[in-house]
């Protein structure tokens, strides 16, 4: 039974890794090929090795005699399996063949193209970076997808990796390595001479350091959002749910003005940006009323305000992330001129 349990578990692992890259794959495939052949060796040689071990060894104690068995079936798999590495890392191979799939959906490093097609390319590269942050902090706040605009080109870039199927800390790592990419890819073009009017290269990398801060943000969170949402306490789970409603339509909105090609105006993000400070405000207002009849705790006070300032400092950096992808330069300075009650 041992066995047949971790080939089970072999087989869940194998399935969870169907979204992931080739090697994660054929890891997965190859504990599950271990597993298996182990289980089909103990029950076909079971009574034999069973009866090696209590009347050859003289092992008599069952504990022992368990970890003996064990001991003989995984000794017995290694020296089945090193003679037959090679072959057995091609047959691997041949179930999930290597991919060079780039996470980014419109560059790779290696591409030489010129400066007006790269900043094209980087500005779609941008805006693909910012809709699977959103997605992914959504993911990490616990909203539902049902209400929350697609960009249909965004999704189909990123089919391959399958991102829905993902728990929140691989779709974060895969929002990591595409970041690590795009930088790349950056990197790449500022060592070329470019032409002055692509200066506005440089807004698109603030764009997704803003986005990658967001997601940092929420993922920092995560034990306190699970605290929060599961709490039996009336006034933790309404803080939560305030913050997660507040995103939530805040996601909406950004995701809105990806979907459309004629862009949000100056006024419009600044009409989302004071309102993110006015919510933030209100939210804490009523907290700090409400908290002072209550019994709560230092700690939960202490993790109740850490949370929020977090919520508004994704909810703020992603919002200026769009800002330096759809506003020009001029704008974008002038905006970040804004006066703010809180940075």
């Amino acid at each position: 039974f041992l066995f047949v349990g971790e080939t089970g578990s072999s087989i869940k692992f194998w399935l969870a890794s169907l979204g992931g890259s080739s090697p994660k794959k054929q890891v997965a495939a190859g504990n599950f090929i271990f597993n298996l052949i182990l289980t089909l060796l103990t029950l076909f040689f079971m009574e034999d090795i069973l009866r090696f071990i209590l009347s050859v060894l003289g092992i008599q104690q069952p504990l022992i005699a368990l970890v003996t068995f064990s001991s003989i079936i995984n000794l017995a798999g290694i020296l089945l399996f090193l003679p037959a590495l090679k072959p057995f890392a091609s047959l691997l191979v041949k179930i999930h063949p290597t991919t060079n799939h780039h996470r980014t959906g419109f560059l790779t490093v290696k591409e030489n193209i010129d400066a007006d097609t790269a900043a094209e390319l980087l500005q779609k590269e941008t805006g693909y970076f910012i809709y699977h942050t959103m997605l992914l902090n959504t993911k990490l706040l616990q909203i539902s997808s049902e209400h929350l605009p697609v960009v249909e080109e965004y999704e189909r870039k990123s089919q391959p990796f399958h991102l829905k199927d993902r728990n929140g800390e691989d779709h974060y790592h895969w929002i990591k390595e595409l970041h690590g990419e795009i930088q790349a890819i950056y990197f790449r073009f500022t060592q070329r001479q470019l032409p002055a009017d692509n200066n506005h290269l440089g807004l698109y990398i603030s764009a997704i350091r803003n986005a990658m801060h967001a997601a940092k943000s929420i993922k920092d969170i995560t034990d306190n959002i699970s605290n929060l949402s599961r709490s039996s306490k009336t006034l933790k789970f309404d803080f939560f749910t305030s913050f997660q409603q507040e995103a939530e339509e805040l996601n909406i909105t950004l995701l809105s003005w990806l979907q459309k090609t004629e862009k949000p105006s100056y006024q419009e993000i600044l009409t989302v940006s004071k309102s993110i400070e006015k919510n933030y405000s209100q939210i804490l207002n009523r907290f700090y009323r409400e908290a002072a009849g209550t019994s709560l705790t230092e700690i939960e006070i202490t993790t109740l305000i850490n949370f929020s300032r977090e919520c508004f400092s994704a909810n703020r950096s992603m919002l200026m992330a769009v800002k330096d992808l759809m506003l020009d330069e001029k704008e974008a300075a002038s905006f970040n001129e804004e006066p703010l009650f809180m940075s």
